[in-house]
Formats: structure tokens, sequence, C-alpha cells
């Protein structure tokens, strides 16, 4: 949980490289590359609108990269829930064998000591090593013969309580739908890197309006000294994180076309502000100064605050929420799997004996 929060809260997701350097070390492998070149689409669209994810996200990822993760991710899912369904399966036997206790809703009227609770131990380990599983009258008089001074009432419920602890141990075993349960976690790890992408990519539009608003506080200064526009470009270039890569494209070729690289620039970034920066920014190619071009760019500033205010809020309030969520989620689920799930399982397990004790 400490290392999510830590991913989460990161100043610059940009400036983190987010490969994994054993899966990119194993995208290298020769045998492997033949083995995921199959596995990536073959439809232009598919890969594409993959690609582009990745560019949204200023993913240093590959195609290749990702369709080795996403078997490796389905491989190691789908044994940690066969890790898991064996250890539940292994571990509800082992605490079921060792309870002596009532599994009904109902209670047996004896007082629990020490005496009762080794013979208790005898009884149940006898009841359970038996070779079949013994019918009610055998079951009574073993009982009767094991427990001391037990009454005609908490005989029966003894009774009750080796039949249905027999039919559950027993009953715990590999069932064939939990090889869906393997299933569903091998697909829904098979679709983690697309994921993973898609919250890259929140985290950072949200870092690429932090940048825009570091970009025109520097224009602020910048519009004040007397340097021309392409020692703007590279003092952007220089400070940007988000737009480095494209200001600094513009940087390199305005020497040789002014307004093209200019215009290039603006049509590569996405975000309004930096295209607004970028058309003053033409305006001060030959007309007009940096002062004279940018002389609203405080209001610009100012108005880019007040949206982010209005962003950060909704975040804070959105991120509100789903900490009471969390916060409630262990008492939801000791409340429902300590008593209400019990208590619904065992009425269903009663209620099923019962009708078929009824039919037999």
């Amino acid at each position: 949980m400490y290392y999510l929060i830590s991913i989460l809260v990161r100043p610059s997701v940009v400036n983190q490289v987010d490969r994994n350097y054993y899966i990119n070390e194993l995208s290298k492998n020769r045998k492997v590359k033949k083995f995921v070149n199959t596995l990536i689409p073959k439809k232009y669209k598919t890969r594409k609108k993959l690609e582009f994810l990745m560019n949204d996200a200023v993913s240093s990822k590959s195609l290749e990269y990702v369709y080795t993760l996403k078997p490796v991710a389905s491989i190691i899912a789908m044994l940690c829930m066969m890790l898991l369904i064996t250890g539940f399966i292994i571990t509800a036997k082992q605490k079921l064998w060792d309870n002596t206790g009532s599994l009904s809703v109902m209670k047996t009227t004896q007082v629990m000591t020490e005496k009762l609770k080794k013979q208790l131990v005898i009884l149940d380990e006898e009841y359970m090593t038996a070779e079949n599983k013994m019918s009610d009258d055998e079951t009574l008089e073993l009982v009767k013969g094991r427990l001391t001074g037990v009454s005609d009432t908490d005989a029966l419920m003894h009774v009750d309580r080796l039949s249905l602890k027999w039919d559950t141990y027993y009953g715990l075993t590999f069932k064939w739908y939990y090889v869906l349960l393997v299933y569903v976690a091998g697909v829904v790890a098979w679709f983690t890197p697309e994921i993973s992408l898609k919250m890259r990519k929140k985290l950072v539009e949200f870092e690429a309006n932090e940048d825009v608003m570091q970009l025109q506080t520097l224009m602020i200064a910048l519009s004040n000294t007397k340097l021309d526009v392409y020692k703007t470009l590279f003092w952007l270039a220089s400070e940007s994180t988000i737009h480095k890569a494209p200001l600094h494209y513009a940087y390199l070729e305005y020497p040789s076309n002014p307004e093209l690289a200019l215009q290039r620039l603006k049509d590569s970034v996405q975000n309004e502000n930096l295209k607004r920066m970028v058309s003053k920014l033409e305006r001060a190619v030959y007309s007009l100064s940096l002062s004279e071009a940018f002389n609203d760019i405080k209001i610009d500033k100012e108005q880019s605050l007040i949206m982010s205010e209005i962003q950060q809020d909704e975040v804070i309030e959105s991120k509100k929420q789903w900490a009471k969520l969390l916060a409630s989620m262990p008492t939801y689920i000791a409340v429902i799997g300590g008593f209400v799930l019990p208590i619904l399982i065992l009425g269903v397990v009663q209620l099923m004996s019962s009708l078929s004790g009824l039919s037999s």
C-alpha cells in the first residue's frame, strides 16, 4: 500500500521510467521476440490505438514490451489465484478439523470445561477418521459413549454438528468452477498494461496543466527581457517537463523556418493555454516584441490558476469520497464475512439438510 501511494503522489510521473527491468530484458530475448510477434495485433487500427495511448501517457513502453508483459502478468495472476484457492482450502480444512464447536446457529447447553474439550477432541477425531460416514444412530451411540453426562438434546445437537462437519470437511475440495476464477484472474491481468497506461495518462494530464502554468510564470519573466523568440524557445524547452520534446524540436527547427516551426509546435500540443502561448510567440517573430505579445500573460495565468483550483477541488473531493469508502471497507468486510455470510451459509446448509431429511 505504501508503494502504491508513493507512486501516485510522486511529483513527476513523466520523469519516471515505467519499464520493468526484467520484463524489458525478457522482451529482448530472441525466442521471446518471436513468440511476442505472434501476439501483437495485425490490425493497424488496434496497434495505432495502443500506440496513441502510450504517447498520451508519455510512456517509454513499446508494443513488444506490452505484449511481453501481458502473458507474464496473466501467468503470474493465474498462479497466484491457484495458490490462493489451494491455501484457502488447506487452511479451511485445518481450521474445520480443529474446531469442536457448533457449526450451526443452535448452541449446546453444556458448559465447556477442560474435560469436555478433551472428550470432544477424541470424539471428533474418532468420527472424522472413520472409513465411511456414520449413520445418525451410530453417531448418537458414539456421542453418548464418549461424552459423560450429556443430555439427549445436546447429544442430538452433536450428531447434527458432526454430520455437518463431515460434509463440510470432505466437501472442501478443488471444484471445477474454481478454474473459472483462475481464468478470470488471467484475463484481468492480461489487460493490466492498458489499465496502467490509462492511469498514467490521467496523471500526465494533471502534470501537463501544472507544466503549462510553470511555463506561463516563466514567460511573465521572459517578457520583461529583450530576448527574441529563438532564445525564448530554448528557455521554455529547458524548464518544461511534459512538453520538453516538442519545444526542443521547435527550437532546433526555428532557425531554418520560424513560422513552420511554431505552427508545428502548435499542432503537436493539446493544451489550449500552451497553444495560446505559441500563438503569441508567432506574433513576436516579426511584428511585436515579447512584452507586447505577452502583455496579457498575467491574465492568462490567473485564469489558469482559477481553473486549476477548481480541478484540484474536484480531485480532492473525489479522493475524500474514495478515502471514506476505503476506510469503511474493512468494517463492511468484517461484518459481512464474520457475521452475515456464515449465518447465510449455515442457514442454507441447515435448510438443505432439513429438506433432505424430510424427503428421506
